[in-house]
């Protein structure tokens, strides 16, 4: 996406210039600059743009990273990885990820991309259905002695004799 309030600013200080070296005033030349500051000015990569960089080819990361950064705004080595990451977790791509013998860096080998990938709504619908859902663990209580349930029988009678003030005797387990 691009940030347009910075195309907006880079194309009044070319209408600026403009007006400066040619004469005239700069609103004459906003429309024209106008156009040069969205050209001129780089986008951050999409998940589309990556494919196209990466499919049928053989790619370790800072490959990816030069390639991505020739041609949009400079991306960190995070984005990148976290966009393979995400590509790792889809159902709609094939993708691997191998480890070269001779550099030791990992290489990546994207062969297959189906058209749902790029579906924002299907990514995430995929990506949950493909993550196990974790199973609260069910603590047992501890086993209580005769005593102990006794003690508490006859608090909650004497708490329920202070709320409705009638005495109700518990039944006791017998030792």
């Amino acid at each position: 996406m691009r940030d347009f309030a910075l195309v907006f600013r880079h194309a009044w200080e070319l209408a600026k210039k403009g007006a400066a070296t040619y004469g005239g005033s700069a609103r004459q030349y906003f429309r024209e600059s106008l156009r040069l500051a969205y050209d001129s000015l780089k986008r951050n990569a999409t998940a589309r743009d990556l494919v196209k960089i990466m499919i049928n080819r053989k790619l370790s990361m800072s490959q990816i990273r030069e390639e991505v950064n020739a041609k949009f705004q400079k991306q960190t080595a995070k984005n990148i990885a976290r966009r393979i990451w995400n590509m790792f977790r889809s159902p709609y791509v094939e993708i691997d990820k191998v480890k070269c013998s001779e550099t030791g860096k990992y290489i990546y080998h994207l062969k297959k991309v189906k058209k749902n990938f790029f579906v924002s709504g299907a990514i995430t619908r995929a990506l949950k259905s493909a993550r196990p859902e974790k199973k609260k663990a069910i603590k047992p209580r501890p086993a209580m002695s005769k005593e102990e349930i006794n003690a508490c029988r006859l608090a909650n009678a004497f708490h329920n004799a202070l709320r409705t003030g009638v005495y109700i005797e518990p039944q006791l387990i017998e030792n």
